[in-house]
């Protein structure tokens, strides 16, 4: 299943509803950004774990390097081709997630 949250703090309350299988997360948000967020996220003891992508249009060395210090697993420059996205996906992902088998 899908959880969409519009925000940091929409996707803090998810998160204490759900226990996702991945998290993607963009950093520029409304309310709370994407790096608070993440912040949170690796200070939940449920979370632990769970990979993280970062889909950003932020993609200065800075940002990245502070989204590298919040245990991501990727970190997607935008725009970004969907192959690169999947071929993420299929590593940190379980295989029966995928309907290609």
């Amino acid at each position: 299943m899908i959880y969409e949250a519009v925000d940091g703090l929409d996707g803090i309350e998810k998160l204490l509803e759900v226990h996702p299988d991945l998290i993607i997360t963009d950093v520029l948000m409304p309310r709370m950004n994407g790096l608070e967020f993440l912040g949170f996220v690796n200070q939940d003891e449920s979370q632990l774990g769970v990979p993280v992508i970062v889909l950003t249009s932020q993609n200065d060395e800075n940002t990245f390097l502070q989204a590298l210090k919040l245990n991501i697993v990727a970190f997607l420059p935008k725009p970004f081709q969907s192959e690169s996205l999947l071929e993420i996906l299929r590593d940190v992902v379980p295989r029966e997630h995928f309907l290609d088998g």
